[in-house]
């Protein structure tokens, strides 16, 4: 087997040196999260001279379950010990932790396992809480356990004398919900522990399954489909007979039946969407949906407005990355094209990946909310405080498993090549399916000592842990149990011995059943009322002014603003080009041209083949190519740019508090400053009076450069059709 970007770099060696020469250094974090096709390609590149720096953590190798194979990192450090720094310090955790931390490492990886010196402050807080209990609950133990912690947390949070260490100030402040962390190893359990907290009357994050689904998301969706192509009848029979519209399901197939078409408020709104500008983007297009709908006002009635504006600003979140995204890939997952159609397609099948249709938060920060998280998804992240639950979850192989096999790791330039598949069915048969997860328990129960030590890391200043004693005489392999085995632990109340030292631990016994007075019902995570929008503001304003959490540049409103000092400066002749050439794909399709720069032959002319092949005549395509050279010639010859960048992404803070990203066509750097430059593809007549209805846009690539360290020269418009530019100098 190889991957599709090995063979590609194998077989066309002008990329392989193209890219290689782009690239000083190759600087790779996570390391043991490789998989053997990234791999092999990172290789391919070391090969060609390329030097690198790898960073990795063993320990932290649990990302088995997406591909990932730690076996491609011991192997790369087996075979350069001498270029091998093994970290020796660790910044996290309070030196009282630490200390703990660096008892179990040893019973947990063996030699492997280098000691860590702590660097953080002493944390007047206590290290380490045991919660034991002693008996499993007879029902419900996630929640009884939930239930448990829930008090346990209340009284920390209640304590006034209870105080942590801002990460920031890294000065004492009293200790907030944010805070604290409670990790799982299933997301079923935590939403248990979720239900529970909530109905305490606590505020808990947890990433929901089901955004795609969500109401206002299907909503959206349906309205968008509608949009694109409005002989779709089932979008437009469920935009009309949903909450938005005003028919009744009856009417509105007796209305497609005798007349061909709907007729409701809801659909003559999104008929002025479609009918508007065709050079729009996908970003604006959604965006104008939505405002079409007045959806945000709608939604802020809803009892979950919170996670429904949440959801809203992801779908335009992603219309967002779909427009930034690597066109050649989405072509090759099978989706053409920048239009919306195409964007609708492909977030139905991205939705699908792992992990990626969860709920996004409702809100950036709360600070009494509690997190929880899965023992996988802490990885990389901290807080103070941090609970650890399902310590008695049995450690078992999953089956069916598929993965790869190679006969050694000897020469790593010819992984793939000599990689076999490796695969684990499952049985209706016990004994049957018995046979294969034995071969697959060392594996597993490795992995489960990696996963046990990145929830344990986790905490900065006290780690609290969940001790259901009971398990520890059962039957099957538990994280508790590979803690009292391999690190030799054993709990006598506050006493916690580990190996031959004695460590002083705070402890408590559990409950053994739910509270009486504890009500456990849906209700229970929501008020019912609007915590958003006009339901949420004092009767008798009339309009909620919001800031919104992102900005693109390019979607900033076109006030017209005279720039009496703009230059219009010509370099080429104009280009002829048929009325039918234009709108947003043809407008994206030229920038690609211009994205090229210096690039070779063979790569030139492979867009010009995919440029015929989308309806571009070759007369048409061979002028582009022209005007590309042209252009970069003439600015090298006016301003002798000591680098050129193209596409370079941006992101700053608005004085309005909004989050701005987007991509500047080309930023051209010199002795004195720097020019912005941006491509546009539209036919105009009066380029200087055209340039002065996008200030804002260039006004805001100016802004983020400037904020980032940059001095700004000017900025211009390419008005690529007419061979000029309009430069503007600040």
């Amino acid at each position: 087997m190889i991957s599709l970007a090995d063979k590609l770099l194998q077989d066309r060696p002008e990329v392989l040196k193209e890219l290689s020469s782009r690239i000083d250094c190759m600087v790779v974090d996570e390391f043991q999260d490789t998989n053997p096709q990234q791999f092999s390609l990172l290789w391919r590149l070391k090969q060609a001279g390329v030097p690198a720096l790898v960073v990795g953590d063993l320990k932290q190798a649990i990302m088995g379950f997406q591909g990932a194979d730690p076996r491609l990192l011991s192997a790369l450090i087996d075979q350069n010990k001498t270029h091998a720094s093994p970290l020796s310090e660790n910044w996290r955790s309070q030196p009282a932790l630490m200390h703990i931390i660096n008892k179990l490492g040893p019973g947990l990886f063996g030699d492997a396992y280098g000691v860590l010196e702590p660097k953080a402050d002493d944390s007047a807080l206590s290290p380490l809480e045991i919660i034991e209990y002693e008996k499993r609950p007879k029902k419900d133990y996630h929640s009884v356990r939930a239930a448990w912690v829930g008090e346990r947390v209340r009284d920390i949070l209640d304590d006034a004398s209870v105080q942590v260490i801002d990460r920031k100030t890294k000065e004492l402040r009293g200790i907030q919900g944010r805070d604290l962390a409670i990790l799982c190893q299933t997301h079923k359990a935590l939403e248990q522990y979720a239900q529970v907290l909530r109905a305490q009357g606590r505020k808990v994050r947890l990433e929901e399954a089901g955004w795609f689904e969500s109401r206002p998301v299907q909503l959206a969706f349906y309205a968008l489909s509608y949009v694109a192509n409005p002989g779709d009848r089932h979008s437009e029979l469920y935009m009309a007979t949903t909450e938005l519209g005003s028919a009744t399901l009856e009417e509105g197939i007796r209305q497609l039946i005798e007349q061909g078409g709907i007729r409701d408020s809801v659909l003559d709104s999104l008929d002025t969407v479609r009918e508007g500008d065709v050079t729009r983007n996908v970003y604006a297009m959604v965006a104008d949906t939505l405002t079409a709908l007045s959806f945000y006002d709608v939604v802020s009635h809803w009892p979950d407005a919170t996670q429904a504006r949440a959801s809203l600003l992801r779908l335009q979140s992603e219309a967002e990355e779909f427009m930034t995204s690597n066109r050649e890939a989405r072509s090759s997952g099978g989706f053409y094209g920048d239009g919306l159609p195409s964007f609708l397609a492909w977030l139905s099948v991205k939705v699908t990946g792992k992990e990626k249709n969860h709920k996004p938060t409702p809100r950036v920060q709360d600070e009494d909310t509690i997190e929880l998280v899965t023992w996988h998804a802490s990885k990389g992240r901290e807080w103070p405080i941090v609970i650890v639950g399902e310590m008695d979850r049995k450690i078992e192989p999953r089956l069916p498993d598929l993965g790869l096999g190679f006969d050694g790791f000897s020469d790593l330039g010819t992984l793939l090549d000599r990689a076999s598949i490796e695969y684990s069915p499952t049985f209706a048969a016990p004994e049957a399916t018995e046979s294969f997860a034995t071969g697959l328990q060392a594996e597993a129960e490795l992995e489960a000592r990696r996963l046990l030590y990145v929830a344990l890391t986790r905490a900065r200043e006290k780690l609290i842990i969940e001790w259901p004693s009971y398990a520890l005489s059962g039957k099957g392999i538990t994280p508790l149990g590979i803690l009292k085995s391999a690190c030799e632990i054993e709990l006598s109340g506050r006493q916690l011995k580990v190996g031959e030292e004695i460590i002083e631990v705070e402890h408590f016994l559990g409950a053994q059943e739910l509270p009486g007075d504890l009500e456990l019902s849906e209700s229970a995570s929501s008020s019912g009322l609007s915590s958003i929008g006009r339901r949420a503001i004092i009767p008798g304003l009339d309009e909620l002014i919001t800031t919104p959490d992102g900005v693109s540049p390019s979607s900033l409103e076109k006030v017209a603003s005279e720039a009496p000092d703009a230059q219009v400066l010509n370099y080429a002749p104009a280009l002829e080009i048929e009325a039918k050439y234009a709108g947003a794909e043809f407008g994206t399709l030229v920038h690609r041209f211009f994205e090229m720069g210096n690039t070779p032959e063979s790569i030139r002319q492979r867009l010009a083949e995919t440029a015929r092949a989308e309806g571009l005549t070759s007369e048409l395509v061979d002028n582009l190519l022209k005007r590309v050279e042209c252009f970069d010639n003439w600015l090298i010859d006016q301003y002798s740019p000591s680098s050129i960048h193209r596409e370079l992404p941006i992101i700053a803070l608005t004085d309005e508090g909004s989050v701005m990203n987007g991509l500047i066509d080309v930023v051209l750097e010199t002795e004195d400053g720097c020019w912005v430059i941006d491509h546009k593809s539209d036919q105009i007549e009066d380029s200087l009076a055209a340039f002065n209805g996008y200030q804002a846009q260039l006004a805001a690539y100016k802004d983020a450069l400037e904020k980032s360290g940059k001095r700004v020269l000017g900025t211009a418009i390419h008005w690529i059709r007419n061979g000029e530019l309009v430069m503007q100098r600040t």
